[in-house]
């Protein structure tokens, strides 16, 4: 695994005030240390004096491995590895160490701060699911075609047979009432274009086999969080839609009695953007006009503050 040299606040040189730090956790993408999102997140807290440990992820950039086989434990013990790195380095004067977990990643930061309750003293949770791997890719397929225009019917139907592939997944039979509506969704643009429904080829294909590792559901761990909980969701987000995430979300944090905030980004989407609009609706400068997709300016606000007042 590799770590970026320090990107924080800090020098080569005697550190006498003492600065709260963050490690950046990967979505389900390839993620290293130049995506453009993490380096905008490295600057941004960087540039708030918050100091950042950000890694290439397993199979990314210089680091080696196979995210594609690695389990959930398998990526814990990733960030567990930068915890303990970070803990051998004494001459830093850390104030309060914490995890920004984005997507995905948002399923294993909970059980890493609940192992290391002791040093981990924040966590932020971007775009991440309170809902279990699979729920969460029922969802995506119902808040996609939602998003999309489709009709209520044709939806239903996707969202039945989506349930009952993860059914055949989860308890690895039921093939042959799987396979008749594989073959007939086959036939659907819609359903094909985009992997938009999971269609196996056959039993215990590669992808169900994955499916069945990650068979994953966070409840758990976020309801027995100990420290404090910054949750962020994009208003529009069709991956983790705060209609199933966000009561889902406050009822653990509470269930766990730990200081938390859940924050509903206005008309953005999984990747905290919001939306291009025309406001107003027409063609009137200067009082109705074309807004730009652009980053909310709540996103890194909410975060820095949660950083700053966990010290």
């Amino acid at each position: 695994m590799v770590i970026q040299g320090w990107q924080a606040a800090f020098t080569s040189q005697k550190i006498k005030r003492k600065y709260p730090l963050v490690i950046l956790i990967h979505g389900s993408d390839a993620q290293t240390r130049q995506t453009p999102y993490i380096r905008g997140l490295v600057y941004e807290l960087t540039k708030a004096n918050i100091a950042v440990l950000v890694y290439d992820k397993r199979g990314a950039g210089g680091s080696g491995g196979d995210a594609s086989k690695a389990t959930f434990n398998d990526l814990a013990a990733d960030v567990s590895a930068c915890i303990r790195y970070v803990k051998t380095k004494k001459e830093l004067n850390i104030s309060k160490m914490g995890l920004l977990a984005t997507s995905a990643g948002g399923w294993i930061a909970p059980g890493i701060a609940n192992k290391w309750n002791k040093t981990i003293g924040f966590v932020i949770l971007n775009a991440g699911p309170a809902v279990s791997a699979y729920k969460q890719d029922i969802d995506r397929v119902e808040y996609t075609m939602r998003d999309n225009g489709f009709d209520k019917n044709t939806i239903d139907s996707a969202v039945r047979y989506s349930n009952l592939y993860f059914q055949v997944v989860k308890n690895n039979a039921g093939w042959e009432q799987l396979l008749p509506w594989v073959k007939l969704y086959k036939t659907k643009s819609w359903a094909v274009d985009n992997n938009l429904l999971q269609l196996p080829a056959k039993m215990n294909d590669d992808d169900m086999i994955w499916w069945r590792k990650h068979n994953f559901d966070p409840g758990f761990d976020l309801s027995h969080m100990k420290c404090r909980v910054l949750s962020i969701m994009g208003e529009k987000d069709v991956l983790v839609p705060p209609a199933t995430n966000k009561n889902l979300m406050e009822q653990y944090l509470t269930a766990a009695r730990c200081p938390h905030k859940i924050i509903e980004l206005p008309n953005a989407g999984h990747n905290g953007i919001a939306y291009q609009t025309l406001l107003g609706g027409e063609w009137h400068w200067p009082d109705h006009y074309w807004i730009w997709p652009q980053r909310s300016a709540m996103y890194y606000d909410e975060i820095i503050k949660w950083v700053k007042n966990s010290e």
